[in-house]
C-alpha cells in the first residue's frame, strides 16, 4: 500500500514503481500498466472512478503518445496526444453523432480535417481554433459549397451547386 487507501502491486526497483503494475487510487480510480522511476511511463490503461478511460501511451505522468480515451459522457478520441492534451492526427466522435477526423493542436480542431455530421452533411477544409476558416467544401444532400470560411460562415470567393448541378 502507499498513501491512505492506495494500493500498488506491481513491480520494483530501488524502492520505486517500476515495470509492470497496477495502481489503486483512493477516489477508486485504477491505472494498470507500465511505470519508471514512480511515474506511469509506457503504455497503460487508466479507467477514472467518475466514468471513461484513457488507454495508451504515457510519458512521465502525461498522455503523451499514441492513445484512445473514452470520456465519460461516451464520446472517443482515438489519436495523437501531447502534454495531455488532443495534439497531432487523431478522430473524435461526439455524443451526438458527429465525427472529426483530421489535426488538432491543444485539444483545439485545427489544420486540415473533415467533420461529418450525424445528418450526413460533410466540411472538409482547413480549420482554425475549432471552427472553418480558409478553404473548404461543405457536402450535403441539397448543394456543394467549395470556397472559403471565416469563423464557420461562407465568406469571400465561393462556389455553390444544388443537387441539380446549378450553381
Amino acid at each position: 500500500s502507499t498513501k491512505s487507501g492506495e494500493k500498488y502491486i506491481g513491480s520494483w526497483a530501488n524502492n520505486q514503481r517500476s515495470g509492470n503494475g497496477t495502481q489503486i487510487y483512493s477516489n477508486g480510480s485504477e491505472y494498470k500498466g507500465q511505470w519508471e522511476k514512480n511515474l506511469i511511463n509506457g503504455y497503460g490503461k487508466m479507467v477514472f472512478i467518475a466514468g471513461g478511460f484513457y488507454e495508451g501511451e504515457w510519458k512521465e505522468g502525461i498522455k503523451s503518445g499514441e492513445g484512445i480515451y473514452v470520456f465519460e459522457d461516451g464520446s472517443k478520441y482515438d489519436g495523437f496526444w501531447d502534454d495531455n492534451s488532443r495534439n497531432g492526427k487523431g478522430k473524435q466522435n461526439f455524443t451526438n453523432g458527429d465525427t472529426y477526423n483530421g489535426d488538432w493542436v491543444k485539444d483545439v480542431m485545427q489544420g486540415i480535417g473533415i467533420y461529418t455530421y450525424s445528418n450526413g452533411n460533410i466540411s472538409d477544409g482547413e480549420w482554425i481554433e475549432g471552427q472553418r476558416n480558409g478553404k473548404g467544401k461543405l457536402l450535403s444532400n441539397n448543394e456543394e459549397f467549395l470556397g472559403y470560411w471565416k469563423n464557420n460562415k461562407k465568406e469571400g470567393m465561393g462556389t455553390l451547386v444544388d443537387k441539380n448541378g446549378n450553381k
